[in-house]
């Protein structure tokens, strides 16, 4: 999110996060879920040069954008590697065919992103710059967006390149 609203990256490394999973009731008292808190334990983040807290003693500057979507996807592929090689190790699901369902996950959060905030056309081309970079293990050139037309409705999905029987 705050990549395409403010273009800044926060500090994702795992030592930076606390996590705390708890249960909640949902729907005045109809049921109960889990709820995983994210919580960085530093103000630390990546900006663009023309930022306006440039100066601050948190800031991490980076020459573009294009360095800034390298960053947030750099820290991404660390903090997922140990998870996919455990899920491997547990499970034998691949891994290729695990990052493919990061890459398609990513997509989505870039989709969902845009729609939010009213940028749908700039948030997907990042999402797929973000997921068809060269030499990344979230590299996925089959994810893409399709947008279907019906009357006078259109809506905008992703089409996975990951396997949908995870």
């Amino acid at each position: 999110a705050t990549f395409l609203t403010h273009s800044r990256v926060p500090d994702l490394a795992p030592d930076n996060l606390a996590i705390r999973y708890r249960t909640y009731t949902w729907h005045h008292g109809s049921g109960e879920a889990e709820r995983i808190d994210v919580r960085f334990l530093s103000g630390r983040f990546a900006c663009l040069p023309d930022d306006p807290e440039v100066d601050h003693a948190d800031a991490v500057i980076v020459s573009d954008t294009g360095a800034l979507r390298d960053r947030l996807r750099s820290q991404l592929e660390n903090h997922f590697s140990p998870l996919i090689n455990t899920v491997h190790a547990i499970s034998k699901l691949g891994k290729n065919a695990q990052w493919r369902l990061v890459a398609d996950s990513c997509a989505s959060q870039f989709l969902s992103m845009g729609q939010m905030i009213s940028d749908d056309i700039h948030a997907q081309a990042e999402g797929l710059r973000f997921i068809q970079a060269d030499h990344s293990s979230i590299n996925n050139p089959q994810t893409r967006y399709v947008t279907l037309t019906y009357q006078d409705h259109s809506d905008t999905f992703v089409a996975r390149g990951g396997c949908c029987r995870y």
